[in-house]
Protein backbone atom coordinates (compact mmCIF):
# COMPACT_ATOMS: atom_id res chain seq x y z
CA UNK A 1 0.00 0.00 0.00
CA UNK A 2 1.07 3.69 0.93
CA UNK A 3 3.73 2.63 2.93
CA UNK A 4 6.12 0.60 0.12
CA UNK A 5 7.35 2.18 -3.14
CA UNK A 6 5.85 -0.54 -5.10
CA UNK A 7 2.71 -1.11 -3.02
CA UNK A 8 3.82 -4.59 -1.74
CA UNK A 9 6.18 -6.29 0.67
CA UNK A 10 9.73 -5.86 -0.05
CA UNK A 11 10.82 -9.23 -2.12
CA UNK A 12 14.15 -11.16 -0.65
CA UNK A 13 15.85 -9.13 -3.07
CA UNK A 14 14.81 -5.94 -2.14
CA UNK A 15 15.45 -6.99 1.49
CA UNK A 16 19.24 -7.55 0.34
CA UNK A 17 19.30 -4.47 -1.56
CA UNK A 18 18.07 -2.37 1.49
CA UNK A 19 20.65 -4.01 3.66
CA UNK A 20 23.67 -2.83 1.38
CA UNK A 21 21.99 1.01 1.62
CA UNK A 22 21.68 1.20 5.23
CA UNK A 23 25.83 0.18 5.30
CA UNK A 24 26.28 3.32 2.90
CA UNK A 25 24.12 5.57 5.08
CA UNK A 26 23.54 4.08 8.87
CA UNK A 27 20.60 5.82 8.85
CA UNK A 28 17.29 4.05 8.88
CA UNK A 29 15.69 7.29 7.43
CA UNK A 30 18.03 7.60 4.80
CA UNK A 31 18.46 4.29 3.71
CA UNK A 32 14.30 4.37 3.17
CA UNK A 33 14.29 7.51 1.35
CA UNK A 34 17.08 5.86 -1.33
CA UNK A 35 15.36 2.57 -1.47
CA UNK A 36 11.34 4.48 -2.17
CA UNK A 37 12.91 6.29 -5.01
CA UNK A 38 15.14 3.40 -6.24
CA UNK A 39 13.23 0.08 -5.09
CA UNK A 40 14.24 -2.32 -8.08
CA UNK A 41 18.32 -2.55 -7.77
CA UNK A 42 18.51 -4.21 -11.23
CA UNK A 43 16.33 -1.27 -13.02
CA UNK A 44 18.24 1.89 -11.92
CA UNK A 45 18.68 4.26 -14.30
CA UNK A 46 22.05 5.56 -13.11
CA UNK A 47 21.84 8.47 -14.67
CA UNK A 48 18.41 9.37 -12.68
CA UNK A 49 19.71 8.36 -9.41
CA UNK A 50 22.52 11.09 -10.00
CA UNK A 51 19.90 13.52 -11.18
CA UNK A 52 18.31 12.92 -7.90
CA UNK A 53 21.22 12.75 -5.85
CA UNK A 54 22.78 16.20 -6.87
CA UNK A 55 19.13 17.42 -6.51
CA UNK A 56 18.95 16.40 -2.95
CA UNK A 57 22.17 16.53 -1.76
CA UNK A 58 21.60 19.49 0.88
CA UNK A 59 18.61 17.44 2.70
CA UNK A 60 20.38 13.93 2.58
CA UNK A 61 21.31 12.76 6.07
CA UNK A 62 24.32 10.48 6.91
CA UNK A 63 25.49 9.11 9.85
CA UNK A 64 28.59 10.50 11.49
CA UNK A 65 30.32 7.16 10.55
CA UNK A 66 29.24 7.27 6.98
CA UNK A 67 29.31 11.58 6.66
CA UNK A 68 32.21 11.05 3.48
CA UNK A 69 29.62 8.84 1.98
CA UNK A 70 27.17 11.64 1.56
CA UNK A 71 26.69 12.67 -2.50
CA UNK A 72 28.20 9.16 -3.05
CA UNK A 73 24.95 6.71 -3.32
CA UNK A 74 25.45 6.74 -7.47
CA UNK A 75 28.97 5.32 -7.47
CA UNK A 76 28.45 3.10 -4.34
CA UNK A 77 25.61 1.84 -6.25
CA UNK A 78 27.77 1.10 -9.62
CA UNK A 79 30.18 -0.22 -7.86
CA UNK A 80 28.12 -2.74 -6.58
CA UNK A 81 26.05 -3.66 -9.67
CA UNK A 82 29.69 -4.32 -11.43
CA UNK A 83 30.47 -6.84 -8.43
CA UNK A 84 27.17 -8.73 -7.96
CA UNK A 85 26.37 -8.81 -11.83
CA UNK A 86 28.19 -12.25 -12.40
CA UNK A 87 25.92 -13.95 -9.91
CA UNK A 88 22.38 -12.64 -10.99
CA UNK A 89 20.86 -11.47 -8.13
CA UNK A 90 22.12 -9.80 -4.43
CA UNK A 91 20.90 -12.95 -2.74
CA UNK A 92 22.79 -15.53 -4.75
CA UNK A 93 25.93 -13.52 -4.09
CA UNK A 94 25.94 -13.35 -0.20
CA UNK A 95 24.32 -17.04 0.04
CA UNK A 96 27.09 -18.72 -2.25
CA UNK A 97 29.32 -17.40 1.13
CA UNK A 98 27.50 -19.09 3.36
CA UNK A 99 27.52 -22.89 4.92
CA UNK A 100 27.32 -24.52 8.07
CA UNK A 101 29.28 -22.51 9.85
CA UNK A 102 27.95 -19.24 10.67
CA UNK A 103 30.72 -17.87 12.23
CA UNK A 104 33.49 -18.38 8.81
CA UNK A 105 29.96 -17.47 7.12
CA UNK A 106 30.76 -14.01 8.27
CA UNK A 107 34.19 -14.08 7.60
CA UNK A 108 33.60 -14.46 4.08
CA UNK A 109 30.77 -11.94 3.97
CA UNK A 110 32.61 -9.16 5.97
CA UNK A 111 35.69 -9.78 3.44
CA UNK A 112 33.60 -9.42 0.33
CA UNK A 113 31.65 -6.54 1.41
CA UNK A 114 34.48 -4.80 1.88
CA UNK A 115 35.24 -5.00 -1.92
CA UNK A 116 32.59 -2.88 -2.50
CA UNK A 117 33.18 1.51 -3.34
CA UNK A 118 33.82 2.59 0.13
CA UNK A 119 32.68 0.19 2.30
CA UNK A 120 35.34 -0.06 5.14
CA UNK A 121 35.35 -2.29 8.87
CA UNK A 122 32.05 -0.40 10.15
CA UNK A 123 29.79 0.06 6.89
CA UNK A 124 30.76 -4.04 6.37
CA UNK A 125 30.05 -4.76 10.23
CA UNK A 126 26.19 -2.09 9.46
CA UNK A 127 25.91 -4.49 6.12
CA UNK A 128 26.37 -7.70 7.69
CA UNK A 129 24.32 -7.20 11.20
CA UNK A 130 21.33 -6.25 8.30
CA UNK A 131 22.04 -9.15 6.01
CA UNK A 132 21.64 -11.30 9.79
CA UNK A 133 18.81 -9.16 11.12
CA UNK A 134 16.76 -8.03 7.80
CA UNK A 135 17.67 -11.10 5.55
CA UNK A 136 18.33 -13.98 8.09
CA UNK A 137 21.36 -14.67 6.55
CA UNK A 138 23.26 -16.97 8.80
CA UNK A 139 25.88 -15.37 9.19
CA UNK A 140 27.06 -14.55 13.25
CA UNK A 141 30.32 -13.08 14.30
CA UNK A 142 32.77 -14.93 16.99
CA UNK A 143 33.74 -11.40 18.35
CA UNK A 144 32.47 -7.87 18.02
CA UNK A 145 35.99 -6.73 16.46
CA UNK A 146 36.78 -4.62 19.60
CA UNK A 147 40.40 -5.06 19.19
CA UNK A 148 40.05 -3.98 15.81
CA UNK A 149 41.92 -0.53 15.32
CA UNK A 150 39.21 1.29 14.26
CA UNK A 151 36.53 0.12 16.92
CA UNK A 152 37.65 2.37 19.75
CA UNK A 153 33.69 3.29 20.53
CA UNK A 154 32.50 -0.46 21.69
CA UNK A 155 36.25 -0.68 23.50
CA UNK A 156 35.25 2.39 25.48
CA UNK A 157 32.07 0.91 26.21
CA UNK A 158 34.08 -2.36 27.17
CA UNK A 159 35.77 -0.18 29.62
CA UNK A 160 33.34 2.23 31.24
CA UNK A 161 32.00 -1.37 32.06
CA UNK A 162 34.55 -2.79 34.14
CA UNK A 163 35.41 0.66 35.29
CA UNK A 164 38.79 0.54 33.99
CA UNK A 165 38.65 4.89 32.58
CA UNK A 166 42.01 5.62 32.32
CA UNK A 167 41.76 3.43 29.48
CA UNK A 168 39.21 4.79 27.20
CA UNK A 169 39.95 6.07 23.99
CA UNK A 170 36.85 8.01 23.02
CA UNK A 171 37.61 10.52 26.12
CA UNK A 172 41.16 10.52 26.39
CA UNK A 173 42.34 10.73 22.51
CA UNK A 174 45.84 10.18 23.99
CA UNK A 175 45.25 6.74 25.13
CA UNK A 176 47.66 3.92 23.19
CA UNK A 177 46.27 0.79 24.33
CA UNK A 178 49.44 -2.01 24.56
CA UNK A 179 49.48 -5.57 23.57
CA UNK A 180 48.77 -7.08 26.73
CA UNK A 181 45.13 -4.57 27.04
CA UNK A 182 44.10 -5.82 23.53
CA UNK A 183 44.19 -9.58 24.53
CA UNK A 184 42.43 -8.36 27.54
CA UNK A 185 40.10 -6.63 25.51
CA UNK A 186 39.71 -9.87 23.33
CA UNK A 187 39.15 -12.00 26.40
CA UNK A 188 36.24 -9.08 28.13
CA UNK A 189 34.19 -9.16 24.66
CA UNK A 190 33.65 -12.60 25.41
CA UNK A 191 33.04 -12.86 29.13
CA UNK A 192 30.51 -10.61 28.28
CA UNK A 193 28.64 -12.60 25.30
CA UNK A 194 28.74 -15.62 27.07
CA UNK A 195 27.27 -14.06 30.30
CA UNK A 196 24.09 -12.21 28.24
CA UNK A 197 23.81 -15.37 26.32
CA UNK A 198 23.44 -17.23 29.50
CA UNK A 199 21.08 -14.61 30.99
CA UNK A 200 18.81 -13.36 28.18
CA UNK A 201 15.46 -15.14 27.73
CA UNK A 202 15.09 -18.34 25.32
CA UNK A 203 12.95 -16.72 22.79
CA UNK A 204 15.63 -13.98 22.30
CA UNK A 205 18.53 -16.43 21.92
CA UNK A 206 17.40 -16.99 17.86
CA UNK A 207 18.70 -12.93 17.06
CA UNK A 208 21.08 -12.56 20.10
CA UNK A 209 23.89 -11.73 19.01
CA UNK A 210 27.51 -9.85 18.63
CA UNK A 211 25.91 -7.30 16.42
CA UNK A 212 23.74 -6.40 19.20
CA UNK A 213 26.11 -6.25 22.20
CA UNK A 214 28.57 -4.24 19.90
CA UNK A 215 25.29 -1.82 19.43
CA UNK A 216 24.34 -1.40 23.35
CA UNK A 217 28.14 -1.42 24.15
CA UNK A 218 28.57 1.56 22.16
CA UNK A 219 25.32 3.22 23.09
CA UNK A 220 26.73 2.42 27.22
CA UNK A 221 30.02 4.50 25.92
CA UNK A 222 27.54 7.26 24.37
CA UNK A 223 25.65 7.15 27.69
CA UNK A 224 28.37 8.18 29.88
CA UNK A 225 30.07 10.25 27.91
CA UNK A 226 27.47 12.17 27.74
CA UNK A 227 26.61 12.14 31.22
CA UNK A 228 22.91 11.21 30.37
CA UNK A 229 23.44 7.27 32.45
CA UNK A 230 22.19 8.17 36.08
CA UNK A 231 23.65 5.37 38.30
Amino acid sequence: GNKSPTGKPMTKEQQYWMSLIFGMTYQSSMAWTIYWRFPDFWNIDFDVMQKWNVQNMDIQRYARDTKYNKGRVTEQTKSLRMIIAPYGSIKNFFERLVDEDEHASFNRVFNEVLRFHKYGRMTAWLTCQNLFEVCGLPIRPRTMLASDPSNWSVRSGIMYLFNRENLIESKNKKVRLSKNDLLWVEKAEKDIYAEAKEKIDTSNKKIFSNYLLESHLCQFNWWRLSRAFIW
